[in-house]
């Protein structure tokens, strides 16, 4: 609420409170009964206004999150600095600046203010939680990771969040788990092209190759113009004996390949 408007509604509400208050010496006891408790909740309606520090507050922590989308991390950090110089309780600044962190990977620094960031408030989006998660898992606090995944999935399911999870517990050999959030993420997500990726490369390591094969159409698909899919996918048919199909894919690749280090 701008200051503008701030003093439009107290003037409203010191307005109505005279008027009110004119009412009740002039109205019966149950109308003063009534008359009061309006006033009343006028009064702390009033009360509630945000002041002109916070509104100022809102205007910085918004421009730190228009930063971080067009990736000008620096200005987001300096911003939530300064919001944290002055209310060093503001739970959202933190956390707002470790996403910042995270992208200039400063995973350390990252998962202080997460940690910070997380005492002091609850995150209203699955960003902060997958956030908070890459930078403890590349901190090596695995456990942790996991953790605020499963609230993040608790309170804010999406895509994201299982994907990520997922990509965890390949790391530490659970491979059934791995494989049930990848497909709890497909479930969410069921055009994201990354997530075929993540488990078409786990089958691939099984060598459950039909199943590889299954995620690579699916990928191929999605984006019919990446060389890479095409690549990996005449490397599955190779494997499965379907060396017709795999020299297709290995021209198809070349032929879309516009990275001269590129050789499918």
């Amino acid at each position: 609420m701008n200051t503008g408007t701030t003093e439009l509604v107290i003037s409203q509400y010191v307005g109505i409170s005279l008027v009110l208050h004119l009412f009740i010496e002039h109205r019966s006891s149950p109308f003063k009964r009534c008359a009061g408790m309006v006033a009343i909740c006028s009064m702390l309606l009033l009360t509630s206004l945000p002041s002109r520090g916070d509104d100022n507050t809102d205007r910085i922590m918004k421009t730190a999150r228009a930063a971080i989308k067009k990736k000008n991390f620096q200005a987001a950090i300096k911003l939530c600095t300064e919001v944290i110089a002055k209310e060093p309780q503001n739970g959202d600044a933190y956390l707002t600046r470790g996403i910042a962190l995270e992208w200039l990977d400063k995973s350390a620094a990252a998962a202080k203010d997460f940690d910070k960031g997380l005492n002091l408030t609850t995150p209203q989006s699955s960003v902060f939680f997958e956030q908070a998660a890459n930078a403890y898992n590349d901190t090596r606090q695995t456990q942790k990771a996991l953790k605020i995944l499963d609230e993040g999935i608790r309170t804010h399911p999406a895509s994201a969040l299982f994907r990520d999870k997922g990509q965890i517990l390949w790391q530490l050999g659970k491979r059934d788990e791995s494989l049930a959030c990848f497909e709890k993420a497909i479930e969410f997500a069921p055009k994201e092209y990354w997530i075929y990726a993540d488990r078409a490369n786990c089958y691939i390591q099984m060598k459950n190759w039909k199943s590889a094969l299954a995620d690579l159409n699916t990928m191929v698909k999605l984006r019919p113009t990446e060389p890479r899919t095409y690549a990996q996918r005449a490397l599955v048919y190779e494997t499965l004996g379907e060396k017709e199909n795999a020299t297709k894919d290995r021209v198809k690749a070349k032929e879309l390949s516009k990275d001269a280090w590129f050789e499918p």
